[in-house]
């Protein structure tokens, strides 16, 4: 015991006192600490023996305790017990101090399992160190007879506890145990979570499992490599892509054997809406909403108006933003500007001919309230066109241009040219009008025995014919 090497040195001093005729040895022989709070279960056992006894004892201890027995058995209370060994003819005596300490209820060992595979009866037991409540070095008592840490080459079923003594004599509590069984591994799945696709960018969690896994108190558990590079049975990925595969190889080094799973984990695209309008050439309008991917419905919207319905009418230019969250949480924007003003107005600044025969008109556009840039398309006389925004060099006539703008917005407006010269009839005399369809002269004028003056302006001089 470890009271040995006091009391060798104790021995030795008692030697020195006694007289040469008489001898004594007194020794502690075991200490038996008290189990448990509720248990009064402590022992001392001591030795004396020698030619100076018979000896007589007198014991004190904690709470008052006393006694006069060589032994003491039933002790409820931990702490220091000291005996007082009086020899046989009263001259001396000696003294024993002994330590007696309660066991705590938590001393119990635990246990890394490892199970059988069918029909090897490969199965271990192995107790984990440290264990709480004791203190080192430990013993160890298997219900097989084993005295080993680890007993190994147990069958399947079969069920095994151990009892660990420390170094202050406490007793554990019994750890017991069934050996699982387990197959060779030929089958694994993958599960992912969240179950259902997460928004873009979203982290998941890939989980590998494997059909009649014990619990994981097991020393050999099966290896998993994933795809990724990863091991263990799960993976976190911080940003799941669009169409991702992942895959898992799962070994164990119990059973013989492996197997492969693949999953494809889809991942919902970043939501891609697409807005339109009822009417892109001025006001009013409708702005409507479809979402082209990402997400699930049903879909909520918002709108910087303050709308929240998919659609919204609007009668002014300015950016209109909807925000859409999708059944899943994901959640889109997406903006249009309407620059468009409902006061669009083409102004033409003309120049005419200076005379009939002329070409030195020209027609200048001045376009206000349209989105450029522009196409024209000029017709006029005589087969006249033009793509310019501005012509020139034009006869008298009327002249149309169709207005295209970056919106394909369009307009179309019509300019008459005349020239600054004119002839008129200013009298006619001496004209009969006739309904005689046999007439010589047919038309306005008949009888044409008159006489017919002409007024000119802007032309000098002036021939006739």
């Amino acid at each position: 015991m470890r009271y040995n090497n006091v009391l060798s040195i104790i021995f030795f001093i008692v030697l020195l006192q006694l007289p040469f005729t008489a001898n004594a040895v007194i020794e502690v022989t075991s200490v038996t600490p008290i189990a448990n709070n509720i248990s009064c279960d402590g022992a001392v056992n001591i030795t004396a023996i020698g030619t100076a006894g018979p000896f007589t004892f007198e014991w004190t201890g904690p709470n008052g305790f006393m006694a006069s027995t060589e032994d003491l058995n039933g002790l409820c209370n931990p702490g220091v017990y000291v005996v007082k060994v009086i020899f046989a003819d009263g001259s001396c005596y000696t003294t024993l101090t002994v330590s007696l300490i309660k066991c705590g209820s938590d001393f119990k060992p635990q246990l890394y399992i490892t199970p059988s595979c069918t029909g090897l009866n490969n199965g271990r037991a192995n107790v984990l160190n440290p264990i709480p409540g004791g203190v080192s070095p430990y013993s160890y008592l298997w219900s097989n007879g084993a005295t080993t840490k680890e007993i190994q080459n147990l069958p399947a079923g079969g069920q095994y506890c151990v009892t660990v003594s420390d170094f202050n004599g406490c007793k554990s509590q019994p750890a017991c145990y069934t050996v699982p069984e387990v197959q060779p591994i030929s089958m694994v799945s993958i599960e992912a979570s969240p179950p259902s696709p997460n928004c873009f960018g979203g982290p998941g969690k890939l989980k590998a499992n494997v059909p009649n896994v014990p619990p994981p108190n097991w020393t050999d558990p099966p290896t998993y490599h994933w795809s990724t590079g990863d091991w263990g049975d799960e993976i976190y990925v911080s940003a799941i892509d669009y169409y991702d595969y992942y895959s898992v190889t799962v070994t164990s080094s119990i059973c013989p054997g492996a197997a492969t799973a693949g999953k494809f984990y889809i991942n919902y695209r970043p939501m891609q809406i697409e807005l339109t309008q009822s009417n892109s050439c001025g006001f009013p309008t409708d702005i409507f909403t479809s979402v082209g991917n990402g997400g699930g419905g049903p879909y909520t919207y918002l709108w910087n108006t303050g709308a929240t319905t998919d659609a919204i009418a609007v009668t002014q230019i300015g950016t209109y933003t909807v925000s859409i969250t999708s059944g899943q949480g994901c959640v889109g924007t997406s903006s249009i500007a309407l620059p468009i003003n409902q006061n669009r107005n083409v102004i033409g600044t003309i120049t005419n001919p200076t005379n009939p025969c002329s070409n030195n008109g020209t027609i200048l556009l001045n376009i206000t309230g349209w989105q450029g840039p522009f196409q024209f398309s000029w017709n006029g006389p005589n087969g006249y066109n033009s793509n310019s925004q501005n012509i020139g060099n034009l006869n008298p006539g009327i002249y149309f241009v169709t207005i295209t703008d970056d919106y394909a917005c369009s307009d179309t407006k019509c300019f008459s040219l005349t020239s600054t010269t004119s002839v008129g009839i200013s009298n006619v005399t001496n004209c009969k009008t006739s309904n005689n369809p046999n007439d010589p002269c047919i038309g306005a004028f008949s009888s044409c025995n008159g006489s017919i003056s002409l007024l000119t302006t802007g032309i000098i001089p002036a021939s006739y014919n």
